[in-house]
């Protein structure tokens, strides 16, 4: 799951990139048409493509979703999946683009009831040879797993302090993700105020950067991301485990999100010798190169952090559950913990990114956000290694 989100991070960075503004940005697709409606339609709404196509690629996802996703609840699934309508509509078309053959479907259909009452009616001496030799093979160990009965776990042990820790960082690095998404962006985009930033609470404006610039940043470390999830993060697990390595990257976040808004002290001062970092140092071509490899840097430290945090908690969740049965509530409890984050970080960073850059504190967000970071830190450290 991080590894596919790390392939969107890298796609739709720049499928919005190249689809915002196609007026301006794509002028040769409206060449003789400026008198046209949809040209006056894009021209009044520049980003009105972009969520068109993510909102085609949304229902496109339900669509699948409803079409060919099976309900893979032990309890459930062998009612549900057999008289899902949806489920019925998608075989249907899985069998006609071929894809499918209708024995596997008549095969499913029948398993439950049918091959019971058959087995109860039919004499063994009218099966077929074939049926009566094909007899299962089994294991002396797998003949005396099958003949133990399995405990009916304690329900009340599903929640334990392992799982909730594990949930509430597993919320917190949403959370704080998704707000270095937001702020991020804003910040490398918002104007230039030179020479009005001074170290350390004075941090005025932002990088003054291009969206053209700023989406190349993102997609590169998108890219960067699904990399290190391919080479990194196994290595890294398979030589430290888990838990150490999730500690760290949790401590090392707090230090990196406090030097994020000092990127706005690389703009080059005025020439009467502002208070820029680099004011009178070097030239304006300069600074700027200065200014994007660090920017860079910051963005492939973030992506470090996230590919290597993301799959170590979700490994963290799936351990601290007591019995497999509870998988599925303690993922879904996660993901909604998660969800629920995300949709809260960025409302409130927001007004926080608004109130400091109205009062030259730059700062204020992103040392807020490291506090949360510290928080996350602190509950990694009541998190046990477990080998569930």
């Amino acid at each position: 799951m991080p590894l596919l989100w790390q392939v969107g991070c890298v796609v739709g960075p720049m499928l919005g990139g190249n689809l915002a503004n196609p007026v301006k940005s794509h002028p040769e697709w409206f060449a003789g048409h400026e008198t046209s409606y949809l040209y006056q339609l894009l021209s009044d709404k520049p980003f009105l493509l972009p969520n068109i196509f993510v909102s085609i690629m949304l229902l496109m996802s339900a669509t699948a979703a409803v079409l060919f996703l099976e309900e893979p609840h032990e309890g459930l699934k062998h009612v549900r999946n057999k008289h899902d309508p949806g489920l019925k509509v998608g075989n249907w078309i899985l069998r006609t683009l071929r894809l499918r053959k209708a024995s596997v479907d008549k095969a499913a259909n029948s398993s439950d009831d049918g091959q019971e009452s058959q087995d109860e009616t039919t004499s063994l001496l009218g099966r077929s040879d074939a049926s009566v030799n094909k007899l299962p093979e089994y294991t002396i160990s797998e003949q005396q797993e099958s003949s133990t009965k399995e405990v009916e776990p304690d329900k009340g042990k599903m929640l334990n302090e392992q799982v909730l820790f594990t949930i509430a960082t597993y919320a917190l690095i949403s959370m704080i993700v998704t707000v270095v998404d937001e702020l991020m962006p804003v910040l490398l985009s918002t104007s230039e105020k030179p020479g009005q930033s001074h170290f350390p609470f004075k941090l005025a404006g932002g990088a003054g950067m291009s969206s053209a610039e700023v989406g190349s940043l993102i997609s590169s470390t998108g890219t960067l991301g699904i990399v290190l999830m391919l080479t990194l993060f196994p290595y890294v697990d398979g030589r430290f485990g888990t838990l150490r390595p999730f500690r760290i990257v949790n401590l090392a976040s707090i230090f990196l999100y406090l030097v994020h808004p000092y990127i706005v002290l690389l703009v080059q001062g005025p020439d009467d010798g502002g208070s820029g970092a680099l004011a009178g140092l070097t030239s304006d071509n300069v600074a700027n190169h200065i200014k994007y490899y660090a920017a860079l840097l910051l963005f492939f430290s973030k992506t470090t952090i996230g590919a290597l945090a993301f799959p170590e908690v979700m490994l963290l969740i799936q351990r601290a559950a007591t019995h497999k049965s509870y998988l599925g509530t303690i993922n879904g409890l996660s993901q909604m913990a998660a969800a629920a984050a995300r949709a809260v970080g960025p409302i409130c960073w927001g007004l926080l990114m608004a109130v400091g850059q109205d009062n030259d504190m730059g700062w204020l967000p992103w040392w807020i956000l490291s506090g949360f970071c510290a928080l996350s830190y602190l509950i990694s450290l009541k998190i046990k290694e477990s080998h569930n």
